[in-house]
């Protein structure tokens, strides 16, 4: 059997600690009585790396009819309702570490692959104006957000290309409004001078 590294040991104890398996509890306390795809979706994506809470409580899988954007739009509905907002932040962020997760797979991935699929619209700053509605309880603006990230997608870039964003690892340009009518979505990539085929 292969021996575990240092750095997935790690990520278990974390898993295993309190702290971890009160989060797991609230998790599970917070999703009773909920959509069975939003409670499969969140605990899949709660899943996929050693420190998460669910990684080895995999759901059992079942078929989604819900698109990514959907399974946010209802993952949304049920977060402005709670009443302990520093958990269902907590719960945000959690949910925006992997690529694999639901939050980061409403942009779709556009073009060429290249070195490295690159989101145009960081997801971390998509989460932080998630945070925003959550903070406000109002996600009347939210259909507008996701289309603008999905209009955006994921583009395949290369590395030096990559190097060129470090002034905008996780956020967008000052100045720059999602909400305005004819808002550019790939403006980040335009300002260091990526450009696509």
């Amino acid at each position: 059997m292969k021996e575990q590294s240092l750095a997935s040991k790690k990520r278990e104890e974390k898993r295993k600690n309190p702290k971890t398996l009160e989060f797991k509890r609230q998790i599970n306390s917070f999703l009773e009585g909920k959509n069975p795809e939003i409670i499969y979706a969140i605990k899949r994506d709660l899943a996929c790396m050693t420190s998460m809470p669910f990684y080895k409580d995999r759901p059992e899988r079942i078929k989604l009819t819900l698109s990514n954007k959907e399974l946010i739009v209802e993952f949304m509905k049920a977060f402005i309702k709670h009443n302990d907002k520093e958990f269902i932040i907590k719960l945000v962020r959690s949910l925006n570490k992997n690529q694999a997760q639901t939050i980061r797979k409403v942009a779709p991935k556009i073009g060429k692959k290249s070195e490295i699929w690159e989101h145009v619209i960081p997801a971390k700053f998509i989460v932080e104006e998630l945070i925003v509605m959550i903070e406000k309880e109002d996600i009347s603006e939210l259909e507008q957000l996701l289309k603008i990230y999905e209009l955006a997608g994921q583009r395949g870039i290369t590395k030096e290309q990559d190097l060129l964003l470090s002034d905008y690892r996780s956020s967008m340009p000052e100045n720059w409004n999602w909400r305005e009518e004819n808002v550019n979505p790939i403006i980040r990539h335009e300002i260091v001078g990526i450009t696509y085929e």
